[in-house]
C-alpha cells in the first residue's frame, strides 16, 4: 500500500522505501529539506501521520535492516 501512495516519489528516486521505513537520500541540505517537504505533503494527502520520534533528520549512516548504510 505504502508503495502504490508513493510510487512517484520512489520512481523519481526521491524516496526509498524498506518494509515500514522510509529513507529520503540528498547530497545537499537543501535538496534533502525540498524532498522532506514533498514526502511529508503527500503522506497528509492520504492522511498518514508519522511520529516525531521516530524521525532521523540529516544522519550520515543508517541501518537498515542491520545494515549499517552512509
Amino acid at each position: 500500500m505504502m508503495n502504490s501512495i508513493f510510487k512517484k516519489l520512489l520512481y523519481e528516486e526521491v524516496l526509498e522505501n524498506y518494509i515500514d521505513d522510509f529513507v529520503i537520500p540528498a547530497k545537499a541540505k537543501k535538496k534533502l529539506k525540498e524532498r522532506i517537504v514533498q514526502f511529508l505533503k503527500m503522506a497528509k494527502k492520504y492522511n498518514y501521520y508519522f511520529k516525531l520520534l521516530k524521525y532521523n533528520f540529516n544522519a550520515k549512516k543508517i541501518s537498515i535492516l542491520g545494515v549499517v548504510v552512509g
